[in-house]
């Protein structure tokens, strides 16, 4: 099953909703997604930001991101941090608690994995 857009497709995403408990550090961040597949406790999908940053108060979910292109800073709340540019892939892990800053035209896969 193909995660995101198929050669040559519209890369044109809707708009997607901001996790309620995640705190915007910057004014103007207008994220879009589309989710490829949802079920089982997965959700595959694209997601893309315009630059800015997010404090994340607890991620939902485990995370493995691709990074299209841009970049990401990752700086957990023990201050590591790392950047992760594209062709580059990142773990965010449930509970992960810090500050998600995204270059100008960030752009990323996921692989969302639900636990209950």
């Amino acid at each position: 099953m193909r995660i995101g857009a198929a050669p040559g497709a519209d890369l044109e995403l809707p708009p997607w909703p901001w996790n309620v408990a995640d705190v915007l550090l910057a004014d103007g961040m207008n994220p879009v997604g589309a989710k490829s597949y949802e079920g089982r406790g997965l959700t595959l999908g694209t997601w893309a930001c315009n630059k800015g940053a997010v404090e994340i108060q607890g991620h939902a979910v485990d995370e493995a991101c691709f990074v299209l292109s841009g970049s990401v800073t990752v700086t957990d709340s023990e201050g590591k941090s790392e950047t992760f540019a594209a062709g580059e892939a990142l773990f965010l892990p449930r509970g992960f608690r810090g500050v998600w800053a995204q270059s100008d035209d960030f752009r990323k896969l996921f692989v969302a994995i639900s636990r209950e």
